[in-house]
């Protein structure tokens, strides 16, 4: 079956029509009027309909009318675009009407060398043998009246220069930006098509204005002034057979056969190619280049012109025509002189937002990659630095202004022929400047490198540096307020940060001059002087004091650390249960003890443990230490270097009973350390009949962030507080505290109540509450001690039935710290003994005293004490 004779024609398109009326101005004028009318009356009532009548929108909306209409007008008064009209005999536009709806049909163009059907082209008053077909892969391209086609000039004659072309709608290479973007290519010489706006009729029907873009042939070659060779492209043909299943099966998208890295690369007019033998050479090469770089064994610096492809790639983002690049639209020219790969500008879809760079490395999920070609390209650093350089170039806002001025003429040209069809166009002004700015940004980031000081001497300092920025970078040596002081002793060159990935740090080491040794505070000045690659702005980073990590911190880290139960031969463990049983009995223990997350820690009543090499428990359970009065439970020290108890979130309450904790000091591990040698956090506990004894801590016992009760305990001997309590919640009965080197009863942020306690010999403050504390005491003994009560920063202190005796300062109430405010104390049957100086209150605070409301003593209150006057200096 004949079926260029069988398939059905589309008759909308067999009848005659005459061209666009370019002499009959006078009647268009006249009709315009009638029309801007009409017009006017349609959106009126369109406004009204919407509920959006108002001044505003009526002006914008008219302001928009008459903006279509003055360029229409000015269009068909101005422009003269070339008139191209082709006649296709019935049969044959028959065929080719068959294949557009079969096209429609399947969602795309199937085209072949058999699509082609003859006719006859007149332009600029010649008439040519032509041979044409539908092209256009999706189907935007057969759209309405003006389909694609691509066209050959039969006996090697040539139209506008040109052997074969296509014609389009302009909307499918989005109108004027497309041309524009060629423009830019050929100011810098870099390959681009002839690309222009002409009226098309086919068959005597006026189309309107179509694009006219060249296609690949020898002559696109000599037209940008080289000398001829192959035109080479990875095909897409195997893409195009498979990308129509992808949404069935996206999984197995990226491993089909279309897929970059296995297509295969091919070449225009390749029947040319092969008859004569030097452009086959040059096609061989070229294939041998372009599939060395595909498979990383050629750098991008080797096989391509390096600086052309830096510039085409540069100008497609900033044009907004990153399409061009995709790999199944790039084309390449083999230069046969040069030896190297030149791209060829060719559908860009230009004037689009652009989003992110190449530059960033990071690559997208579309089919399969469309950016592998650059992926694979700034993996190059001759390369990158090349592309960088001229990204930096074109973000400039002079380049721009200077590429408008000097395509103004055809601008303006180009732009009246396509307002004869679409008066209401405007190009993407706004698109490319954001694109512009956007690799400005990008290029000049705020912070492009860290430093990081890790040690030195007078003479040489030592970083680690790291790029923070997807771009690679220089280090150009240490300055010191804005001179370079040093210079690295070999060039450091960083790569950049993958996006997903944390700084990668490297260590540099710089000498100093020979002149006096820079002081800390100097050195503190000190900057890290770099640049980015192929920016030429010089930058510079400040060298944070400190190293970004310590190893040594990490490592033994008890919090960390997996436990060590299995250490200690004399446990008993039950892991049914969660329980760890020390039995009674006397135990040495020389290394850390590490409780299982979550077990309990049971010592049973004789239980004896010695803890000695710097030794410590670690328990994240409740602790049960059950004594008597005749077998105690003893936790101690025989060789003062043991580091106490430390309980970490139990998730339960521990109970301590006939309890002693003798000569411990507190845990410092690395850069965990603790300032209590016993220390629940939040982990509620419950003491009865404990004693604390010889600490030679910051406390003898710190409660942090949890509720406790504390009955018949002790405290004697310690080498600082005996109590420290941080924001929590409890009670302190029947206790004494005996020959402290600083507080007895320290607590901040905590509500305590204290009923029937001893304090004798307090080297600081016997009791001290602070940062909004409330202490509620009653039956309290003070001697001998250097401050009895100290209530500061919002705390409220109440004091019953007391007697301070023997002691220097009675009361302090005052503000240390602003951001608390004024603190309050109330003093009721309270005795002052011997008391050198009975109360120091602070403006702003108030103090009633056995009935009666105190007046102030003065300011700064807190200046007489810790050392100053009264009390023992803070460490």
């Amino acid at each position: 079956m004949n079926l260029k004779s069988a398939a059905p024609p589309d008759p909308s398109l067999l009848h005659d029509a005459a061209p666009h009326p370019h002499g009959a101005l006078l009647l268009w004028w006249a009709f315009a009027a009638i029309g801007a009318l009409g017009v006017a009356f349609w959106a009126g009532g369109k406004l009204v309909q919407a509920d959006i009548f108002n001044p505003e929108s009526l002006s914008e909306t008219s302001a928009e009318i008459g903006r279509r209409w003055y360029n229409q007008g000015t269009s068909l008064l101005l422009a003269h675009p070339e008139h191209i009209a082709i006649d296709i005999k019935h049969a044959d536009f028959q065929w080719i009407a068959y294949k557009r709806e079969t096209a429609l049909n399947l969602g795309r163009l199937i085209a072949s060398d058999a699509d082609y059907v003859p006719a006859k082209l007149t332009a600029s008053g010649k008439t040519y043998s032509i041979k044409l077909r539908l092209k256009g892969d999706l189907t935007d391209h057969l759209a309405g009246d003006k389909w694609s086609f691509r066209i050959h000039v039969k006996d090697d004659e040539t139209i506008f220069g040109m052997n074969a072309f296509s014609i389009q709608d302009p909307g499918t290479r989005n109108h004027l930006a497309e041309w524009f973007y060629h423009q830019a290519l050929k100011r810098e010489d870099v390959l681009s098509l002839r690309y222009d706006f002409v009226r098309v009729s086919i068959n005597g029907k006026d189309l309107g204005i179509f694009a006219l873009e060249e296609h690949f042939d020898k002559r696109l070659i000599e037209h940008n002034s080289r000398r001829e060779g192959p035109i080479l492209r990875f095909s897409e043909s195997a893409l195009w057979d498979s990308v129509y299943k992808v949404d069935d099966f996206p999984a197995l998208a990226p491993a089909t056969y279309a897929s970059f890295e296995a297509t295969p690369i091919d070449a225009f007019k390749t029947a040319a190619l092969t008859s004569d033998s030097v452009l086959y050479r040059g096609f061989l090469h070229g294939v041998t280049l372009l599939e060395s770089f595909r498979n990383r064994t050629l750098p991008a610096h080797r096989v391509f012109d390096v600086d052309k492809m830096a510039t085409f790639m540069a100008l497609s983002e900033l044009i907004g025509a990153k399409h061009a690049a995709v790999w199944r639209n790039a084309r390449f020219y083999y230069n046969p002189i040069t030896a190297r790969i030149e791209p060829i500008g060719y559908d860009g879809l230009a004037g689009m937002k652009l989003e992110q760079l190449w530059a960033t490395g990071e690559r997208h999920n579309y089919y399969d990659d469309p950016d592998a070609i650059q992926m694979i390209a700034i993996q190059d650093t001759v390369f990158l630095t090349a592309y960088l350089r001229a990204l930096a170039r074109v973000s400039r806002p002079e380049y721009l202004d200077s590429l408008y001025r000097e395509t103004s003429e055809g601008f303006t040209r180009n732009e009246r022929i396509l307002h004869l069809d679409y008066p209401g166009y405007e190009f993407p002004y706004d698109q490319l400047e954001h694109n512009r700015q956007l690799i400005e940004f990008a290029l000049h980031p705020r912070e492009g490198l860290r430093a990081h000081r890790i040690e030195g001497d007078a003479r040489q300092i030592n970083i680690e540096i790291g790029t923070t920025h997807f771009i690679p970078v220089q280090v150009h040596g240490l300055a010191f307020e804005g001179m370079l002081l040093s210079r690295p002793a070999t060039p450091i060159h960083l790569p950049g940060r993958r996006l997903d990935q944390p700084i990668a740090f490297t260590n540099a080491s710089f000498s100093l001059p020979d002149t006096p040794a820079l002081t800390d505070s100097l050195r503190a000045l000190l900057t890290v002087r770099y640049s980015l690659l192929g920016v030429d702005s010089i930058l510079e980073a400040s060298i944070v004091p400190h190293q970004s990590r310590v190893e040594a911190y990490l490592e033994g880290d008890p919090t960390r650390s997996p436990t060590t139960v299995d250490a200690f031969r004399f446990l008993k463990v039950d892991e049914s249960q969660s329980l760890v049983t020390v039995p009674a009995g006397r135990w040495s223990v020389n290394q850390p003890m590490i409780l299982p997350d979550g077990a309990t820690l049971r010592l049973e009543a004789g239980a004896r443990i010695d803890l000695v090499d710097r030794a410590f428990i670690l328990a994240r359970g409740p602790v049960e230490a059950a004594g008597t009065i005749d077998a105690e439970v003893a936790i101690g020290s025989s060789d003062g270097t043991g580091q106490g108890l430390i309980v970490l979130n139990a998730g339960g309450e521990s109970t301590l009973t006939h309890v002693v904790f003798d000569g411990l000091g507190s845990v410092a591990r690395g850069a965990w350390s603790q300032t209590g040698a016993v220390v629940f956090h939040e982990s509620p506990v419950r003491l009865e009949h404990v004693l604390f004894t010889g600490n030679t801590s910051e406390d003898a016992l710190n409660i942090v962030r949890t509720r406790f009760s504390m009955k018949d305990v002790a405290f004697r001997g310690t080498a600082s507080d005996a109590f420290d309590g941080d924001f929590t919640e409890g009670v302190i009965e029947d206790a004494i505290f005996e020959d402290l080197g600083n507080d007895g009863i320290d607590v901040s942020g905590s509500h305590v109540r204290l009923h029937r306690i001893v304090i004798r010999r307090a080297g600081d403050k016997a009791l001290s509450a602070g940062e909004f504390s409330t202490m509620d005491a009653d039956e309290i003994t003070i001697e001998g001690s250097e401050i009895g009560v100290a209530s500061k920063d919002r705390s409220s202190v109440s004091l019953r039935r007391a007697s301070i005796t023997d002691t220097r300062l009675g009361f302090a109430i005052f503000t240390k710290k602003s951001e608390f405010g004024p603190a309050t104390a109330f003093a009721d049957e309270v005795k002052l003994e011997a008391v050198e100086t009975p109360w120091l209150l602070e403006i702003g605070s108030t103090f009633q005293f056995n009935g009666d409301r105190l007046s102030p003593t003065g300011e700064r209150v807190g200046d007489s004490l810790y050392g100053n006057t009264y009390g023992k200096a803070s460490e």
